[in-house]
């Protein structure tokens, strides 16, 4: 008989096993390309980037640099001229005025007295009322330079001051630098769309941007986190991933200018410089994306070509064996694994026809030789049945004649004939029961032995037992005790003469077994069965005995039979008895202490009927 695989077992085919195996494989492998490929390509981006930002940057923070300086000159060649020169303020002018980034630049004694003053447009740091209490002028009074902070005159232009201090008559020198030229020259470092730089404070304000209206806006970006890194950090320092003032992806460089307190910020948006990597991200995703699926479909192909369909192959092959074809055969394409497979499996089927054959001409003749045993199972019952009837003809009218003899009826015996026809008339029993065995036996094997079921009283039954029984127990000194469960209903279906034969049976066979002690009968309910039990405190049966003391014509061993007489067919004709009457019967002793037969029937409780009485009018 096949087994069913349960269906939370067969989960998936093994072609799918095989194939999501596969594809996860080189899913994994490309993948791993595609990753370091783009890694690379990204890390050589950036890197190109990161190289290009910093020159960027160092070129903005020269050109600023260079601007400074070119104002710390200007006011270096200011104080070495003579102010006492009666053209000094002339001369001022006129080398102010070859400077583009200066706007206005005033010469101060010690009391802030103007010695010289230049500006291009309305002035601003030659204010009287306000240069006492200017930062720069205090800065140079105190012998320091000054780096303003970013400022806007009356016409909105962003400018910044310079200071130093005039050594000669213990002064100060201010420049007002004009920041739209700085604006334009940050303007003018452009790289790529969207790269551009700006310059800003220590404080986050920003100095210079291409976007003259964020200058305008007196925007600061104090509190951004690529601001305070920049502060943080020495020299160039590269910012890969972040997020602007103005809210855009970027990377960007920072550098301070040296001898200012001013940084330059170099920036590109992340989609214009990682634009390389991102179409090579494309590229490799579609590349590998075709090749994944070439390789799988040829693999997928191959496998089929080569494995699957021979497996395949193999299962047709399977269910036409289990469907009863054993000629079937399995080509062998090729001689690698599933072809040695194939090989052994033709091998295999070969030998389970040839073997099946075999079985099949056995069993043609086992069913031959079972029918000629049946036949003369048949004749042998039809011819013990005959015999059994002719016998106890003749031994009924023995033992009747004998009856009547020894009765003293019609004829006197004396002593010695009286013995003799005692003991023709105990054989003549002996051998009428020996008959009625025979007679059992064949009944029950040729299957004419019907059971007819009618209602008795188990007690009764007993009862009746005991007074057939009850003789041979006197004879022996044997006690002799009927127990009936009071749970037993009073009356139950059966055949009582087949209940009779088991009962007497065990009966007789526990008496004449048992020498000394008691012998118990006990009728029992148990749920939807009931129980004949036998106990006798006999000899005991042997264990190696026990598993045949049920078939005919056997007893323990053959001195049992000298002894205790009999013919081996009690217990048989029990058993059979029980089978018809779908039951089972159960043995349990123990050598020298004696034997327990149970018997288990089905119980069947016969439907007691109402008694009416008549009433007369």
């Amino acid at each position: 008989m096949s087994q069913s695989v349960p269906s939370h077992h067969r989960i998936w085919s093994l072609r799918r096993v095989v194939l999501v195996v596969q594809a996860t494989g080189f899913f994994v492998i490309l993948f791993a390309i595609s990753t370091a490929v783009y890694s690379f390509i990204f890390g050589s981006e950036r890197a190109l980037w990161q190289s290009r930002q910093s020159d960027f940057a160092l070129t903005a923070a020269r050109v600023v640099s260079d601007m400074l300086d070119q104002s710390r000159l200007f006011m270096d060649i200011i104080n070495d001229l003579d102010n006492t020169a009666p053209n000094f303020t002339q001369v001022v002018s006129n080398i102010a005025s070859r400077y583009e980034t200066v706007q206005e630049v005033i010469v101060l004694d010690g009391n802030a007295n103007i010695l010289a003053s230049f500006s291009t447009d309305a002035p601003v740091l030659s204010n009287l009322f306000t240069i006492r209490q200017s930062n720069w002028f205090l800065s140079t009074r105190g012998g320091e330079n000054y780096l303003g902070n970013l400022q806007f005159s009356s016409q909105n232009t962003p400018y910044i001051i310079l200071a130093r201090p005039y050594e000669k008559v213990r002064g100060a020198i201010a420049v007002r630098l004009n920041m739209e030229i700085l604006n334009q020259v940050v303007e003018n470092i452009r790289f790529g769309d969207t790269g551009n730089a700006y310059l800003v404070n220590t404080e986050g304000q920003i100095l210079a941007h291409s976007d003259f209206s964020i200058v305008e806006g007196n925007t600061s970006i104090a509190s951004r986190p690529e601001f305070q890194q920049a502060i943080n950090q020495e020299g160039l320092y590269f910012n890969p991933d972040y997020f602007n003032f103005l809210d855009r992806e970027v990377i960007g460089t920072s550098l301070k200018i040296e001898g200012t307190n001013w940084f330059i910020f170099s920036e590109v948006e992340q989609d214009e410089a990682y634009a390389t990597s991102a179409i090579a991200n494309l590229l490799l995703l579609g590349s590998f994306t075709a090749l994944f699926l070439l390789v799988i479909f040829g693999a997928g192909l191959f496998l089929q070509r080569f494995v699957f369909d021979r497996i395949a192959q193999l299962q047709n092959a399977t269910k036409q064996v289990i469907a009863g074809d054993l000629s079937v055969q399995v080509p062998v394409v090729r001689m690698d694994e599933i072809g040695e497979l194939a090989t052994t499996f033709n091998t295999m089927t070969a030998t389970l026809n040839k073997n099946t054959e075999d079985l099949r001409h056995a069993r043609d003749e086992a069913l031959v030789a079972k029918e000629i045993a049946q036949e003369n199972s048949r004749l042998k019952s039809e011819f013990l049945s005959t015999m059994s009837h002719e016998l106890r003809t003749p031994l009924n009218a023995i033992e009747g004649f004998t009856g009547i003899m020894l009765s003293g009826m019609g004829i006197q015996l004396d002593a010695k004939a009286y013995s003799m026809v005692e003991r023709i008339g105990t054989n003549s029993k002996r051998l009428v029961e020996l008959v009625n065995a025979f007679l059992d036996i064949s009944r029950i094997e040729s299957g004419r032995m019907d059971l007819v079921e009618v209602p008795f009283s188990p007690a009764e039954l007993a009862e009746k037992w005991r007074k057939q029984i009850s003789v041979l127990a006197d004879q022996k000194g044997i006690m002799l005790t009927i127990n009936i469960d009071p749970e037993l209903p009073e009356k139950l279906l059966g055949d009582d003469d087949a209940l009779s034969k088991i009962g007497q049976n065990l009966l007789s066979n526990a008496i004449k077994f048992t020498e000394s002690g008691r012998v118990i009968l006990e009728m029992k309910r148990n749920n939807d069965e009931w129980l004949i039990i036998v106990t006798d405190t006999g000899i005991g049966i042997p264990p190696h005995a026990r598993s045949y003391i049920f078939d005919e014509f056997r007893q323990v061993d053959g001195s049992s039979t000298r002894k205790y007489g009999g013919t081996g067919l009690g217990l048989a004709i029990v058993q059979k008895l029980v089978r018809l009457m779908n039951g089972t019967i159960r043995v349990d002793s123990e050598l020298g202490v004696g034997s327990t037969f149970t018997v288990t029937l089905p119980l069947k409780i016969a439907e007691t009927q109402p008694t009416t009485e008549a009433v007369s009018s």
